[in-house]
């Protein structure tokens, strides 16, 4: 009986020291400044991670320049990046690495080394793309997909194929809770909603 306690006591420490598992990066709100910080979050699950630490990066959609953010414990949640003085401006992305699978956040946008606004580059979407890769790109659109999407647009009903509605996950993150099928729904005026 005392080997079946012992045992028991064993599992029990292992457990507890288990390592929740990331299931969403949170898209920082910028745009950022060279030298300043940004707040990285992410959510976890309750399953153990055979990963006791996973490694943060900011990805560049302009230069594809790597960055390491930090190497951190899943039950941070949480970790301060300090952004580097000679980072480049433009168009980033966070992307996790010893998940399950590579999780990646929405873009955000880091001013140039004088303080200026990136230029409208690439993808100004602030959306998690944790099921896509980062060079995902829809092509762009014609005039006449351009006027036919502003009128789907218009319609009562919301649309199977629109990304769910960013609900905010803290100071200074947007985020978009995984599994959720929150559709925008856009109400007209004297307009019936089925």
């Amino acid at each position: 009986m005392n080997r079946f306690h012992a045992v028991l006591a064993i599992l029990g420490m292992i457990a507890s020291i288990a390592q929740a598992e990331i299931v969403q990066i949170n898209t920082p709100m910028g745009p950022f400044v060279p030298g300043g910080t940004a707040t990285v979050t992410w959510t976890t699950d309750d399953s153990p991670n055979a990963s006791s630490e996973v490694q943060i990066e900011a990805v560049s959609r302009d230069s594809s320049s790597v960055l390491q953010v930090a190497n951190a414990s899943p039950n941070a949640r949480n970790v301060v990046w300090k952004i580097p003085n000679d980072i480049g401006g433009g168009t980033w992305f966070l992307r996790v690495n010893g998940a399950s699978s590579p999780l990646f956040s929405g873009d955000f946008k880091v001013n140039g080394k004088n303080g200026s606004a990136p230029s409208n580059s690439s993808n100004n979407n602030n959306n998690n793309h944790n099921d896509k890769k980062p060079d995902d790109k829809k092509p762009a659109n014609d005039k006449k997909q351009q006027q036919q999407d502003n009128n789907n647009n218009s319609n009562a009903k919301p649309s199977s194929d629109r990304k769910p509605a960013a609900a905010t996950g803290g100071a200074g993150t947007l985020s978009i809770a995984a599994g959720l099928a929150s559709l925008p729904v856009i109400a007209l005026a004297g307009a019936q909603l089925l």
